[in-house]
């Protein structure tokens, strides 16, 4: 068993309890941490032995009000000096990826490809933050921002490079620490994104997490992606199926006709599961 006693392994939610749960004690096995605490406003069904603790917050109602208590609330729950956030979406996937190296900073995250300037790092999804880091963004010079992690690592990264001497993992080891629109889920210590998903589960598991997967978790960018990912994996009848869910929670846009085209066009027709 790997142990992180200086961590407190966290999510953070008021939604897809859960799968939250899961994602928490996919992220325990084979590692003994610190402390382990789901911050909900909802009691989870939690097994009798379960290293998980449950602490009661206020509803989260927006994904507004997540990055508030990320910046301004998740310091006051910190019991280790390092937080490694999970979401239901990421968690850790190889704990033999584990590097020591990862506690030489103060905040890890899969880096964003969209950018180039050299603030790159990273993704708040599945993220290793030091106490240190929580208490300087809960302080009164950095107002609460939406998203958080964008807020963190690029708003106010030189600020608190500069200012309080707080340091970020570079891109190669971000990559190896996490992946998620770029990077290895295959080479890395854990990710993050529902369009992963299919690269990181057991057949079995994929299928019924997608079962269970919420209509509104379909929506947006991650939601094609998802269904894209299924059915270049194989996965052709549950790509269609999530696709039919979706259609039904919202109008047709032109969005999922494109979406409905790709499926379409690459010759992705459904066959029976």
């Amino acid at each position: 068993m790997l142990e992180l006693p200086d961590i407190m392994l966290c999510a953070v939610s008021s939604v897809a309890i859960e799968q939250t749960v899961a994602a928490l004690e996919r992220s325990c096995r084979n590692i003994v941490f610190g402390d382990v605490a789901l911050l909900s406003d909802i009691e989870p069904q939690l097994a009798p032995r379960s290293a998980i603790r449950w602490q009661p917050i206020a509803p989260l109602r927006s994904k507004e009000a997540y990055s508030h208590f990320m910046i301004k609330e998740l310091n006051r729950h910190a019991t280790r000096p390092f937080v490694l956030v999970v979401q239901w979406d990421g968690y850790v996937l190889d704990h033999r990826r584990w590097n020591p190296a990862f506690l030489d900073f103060d905040y890890i995250g899969a880096p964003w490809p969209q950018f180039d300037d050299g603030m790159t790092v990273g993704n708040g999804g599945f993220s290793l933050r030091s106490r240190r880091l929580l208490d300087i963004v809960a302080s009164d010079g950095y107002p609460p921002l939406h998203p958080e992690d964008t807020a963190i690592c690029r708003t106010w990264r030189s600020q608190l490079e500069q200012r309080h001497g707080i340091c970020f993992a570079d891109p190669a080891l971000a990559n190896a620490f996490s992946s998620e629109r770029s990077g290895n889920p295959r080479e890395s210590f854990g990710f993050h994104g529902l369009f992963n998903l299919p690269d990181t589960l057991p057949v079995e598991e994929l299928k019924e997490m997608v079962a269970a997967m919420p209509a509104s978790t379909l929506h947006g960018i991650d939601g094609a992606d998802l269904i894209l990912r299924l059915a270049l994996r194989g996965h052709r009848a549950y790509a269609w199926k999530l696709l039919a869910r979706r259609l039904r929670s919202a109008p047709m846009t032109w969005k999922q006709a494109r979406l409905f085209s790709a499926l379409a066009r690459n010759s992705l027709l459904p066959k029976e599961a």
